[in-house]
């Protein structure tokens, strides 16, 4: 009997140095495989929608405003940009914010700003494996079970816009703006539509920065997050954000 229980016990202690040895080697170290890079943004397609107001007015030829020919390609800084997610969690018996955060994002923006009816926003990349909520063991749960991401497969999560509205006809150094953008979202193998309401300004003649923002569902992903016993009441709801910094 006594030796029945020593080799149980001595089975579970190996079951269990077993797991904590899977789960470390799932979650990867969550170091980038590459720099984060995003295609370049098509200078042929408009996703801007009309302006919300109207010009009744005829503008004379000489003072028409200026066409595609404008556009100037805005590209997203890594590094200076911030991609991140706000979800809610008991911890210990406390409500907490749990924030996850990158720099790894890119992408391209091309826009007119005498004329953003010809604007168009490229992909945008996040590379998702980098995320950090600073705590590492929910970093490793991300990375392993919750997102895949330590898989090269599944590092990059992907956001191609279909459709921009709401932006004004034109804007100037230090303006402010807002307007929405629609697109699909893909995490993991899981593509959903979201919209993005977008705050930004045009800092410089060069620069242009903003904060988009949407929210999401766990099952919009089918996301399944198995918390551990410290932990309780995960939100469904998740907030994307990208702080974004843009530089002609």
């Amino acid at each position: 009997m006594k030796n029945a229980l020593k080799w149980g016990g001595l089975a579970i202690v190996v079951a269990s140095i077993v797991g904590v040895a899977a789960f470390f080697i799932r979650s990867g170290s969550g170091e980038a495989s590459a720099p984060v890079t995003a295609p370049p943004v098509s200078t042929t397609t408009t996703l801007a929608t009309a302006p919300e107001t109207t010009q009744t007015t005829e503008v004379p030829d000489e003072e028409t405003p200026a066409t595609a020919s404008g556009s100037r390609i805005f590209s997203i800084v890594p590094g200076e940009s911030e991609a991140r997610f706000i979800l809610q969690e008991d911890l210990s018996g406390s409500r907490i914010d749990v924030v996850g955060t990158t720099t790894e994002v890119a992408g391209e923006i091309s826009a007119d700003p005498a004329d953003l009816s010809t604007a168009t926003v490229g992909t945008i990349v996040i590379n998702v494996r980098t995320l950090s909520t600073g705590n590492s063991f929910r970093d490793r749960a991300i990375r392993g079970n919750i997102l895949d991401s330590a898989q090269d497969e599944f590092e990059f999560s992907m956001f191609e816009p279909t459709a921009i509205s709401g932006l004004p006809e034109s804007v100037s150094v230090g303006e402010s703006f807002t307007f929405t953008i629609e697109g699909d979202l893909t995490v993991r193998d899981v593509t959903s539509p979201v919209v993005f309401d977008v705050e930004a300004n045009m800092t410089d003649a060069d620069s242009v920065t903003g904060l988009a923002t949407t929210t999401v569902t766990q099952s919009d992903f089918g996301i399944s997050i198995q918390a551990p016993a410290q932990v309780a009441n995960i939100s469904e709801e998740i907030v994307l954000e990208l702080d974004f910094v843009a530089r002609a």
